[in-house]
């Protein structure tokens, strides 16, 4: 009797195991997924990667149960893995037609673009268009990644040499505080990050671009990505932004004033 009482208890404990299994997400697949090295995409603190693309990531491997594998790449280096076929997601990052040739973009949001100045030059002009045409006004830009400027506007910069240039992101703002550089022009999302975070409130001044939109998103490789798990991803993301988890993730990098509009 007291063997068939213990039988019965495994066996309520087997079927309340599995049924709680079958309610979690199982997958097999692994996805390989590049991040954006530039913050507040994705950035190393205390050792560990953070950022709005490292969270976008995770958040995606607990709706599914898949394995997704991240790396830090530069736009250049993504470019180059996912033609080699050793990526299957990059991002987050801006539109580009070099993209478009290996791999497929999908809009996560529309950003705007903000100039940001330093406070001695903050007065000159209303517009981002008259700091581009003021030649005594030099702007810092960044190597490697899709300015917030047209290709046409940092030519012109760049041939009247009016344009310091780095690697680095947070250096970009660095030199703004240093006053090495008057003007930087970026994607509003990583300008209000960068100037909360090195306290430049009351030493520049923002102006936003009203009329210019940047068009925001991941890139699915052409190679290893089947149209099954660019559904699966884009349905994940539907989700997240329908239930607020997808805002909630901006804006633990920005304030309210600098999230993307269309969210």
């Amino acid at each position: 009797m007291a063997f068939l009482k213990l039988l019965s208890l495994f066996g309520v404990a087997f079927a309340a195991y599995f049924a709680f299994a079958a309610k979690e997400p199982r997958c097999e697949r692994r996805y390989d997924v590049g991040l954006a090295a530039y913050a507040p995409l994705s950035f190393r603190e205390d050792g560990r990667i953070k950022g709005v693309a490292h969270d976008i990531t995770r958040e995606l491997a607990r709706r599914t149960g898949c394995t997704f594998s991240e790396t830090e790449y530069s736009r250049i280096t993504a470019l180059k893995q996912i033609e080699l076929g050793r990526i299957d997601l990059y991002l987050v990052v801006a539109i580009g037609d070099e993209f478009l040739k290996v791999g497929d973009f999908h809009h996560l949001y529309t950003s705007g673009r903000t100039l940001t100045v330093t406070q001695e030059v903050g007065n000159k002009h209303k517009t981002v268009d008259g700091y581009l045409k003021d030649k005594a006004i030099k702007f810092g830009r960044v190597i490697g990644s899709r300015p917030a400027m047209s290709v046409a506007e940092e030519d012109k910069l760049v041939k009247a040499q009016r344009t310091v240039t780095t690697t680095d992101p947070e250096n970009l703002f660095r030199m703004l505080k240093d006053k090495r550089i008057q003007a930087v022009l970026y994607p509003t999302l990583s300008a209000g990050y960068f100037r909360k975070k090195m306290n430049l409130a009351d030493e520049t001044v923002q102006i936003v671009d009203e009329g210019a939109e940047l068009d925001v998103g991941y890139i699915s490789s052409k190679r290893r990505m089947s149209r099954s798990d660019v559904a699966m991803i884009n349905n994940q993301i539907a989700e997240m932004k329908k239930d607020g988890t997808f805002l909630k993730i901006l804006l633990k990098y920005v304030d309210k004033e600098n999230a993307p509009k269309s969210l």
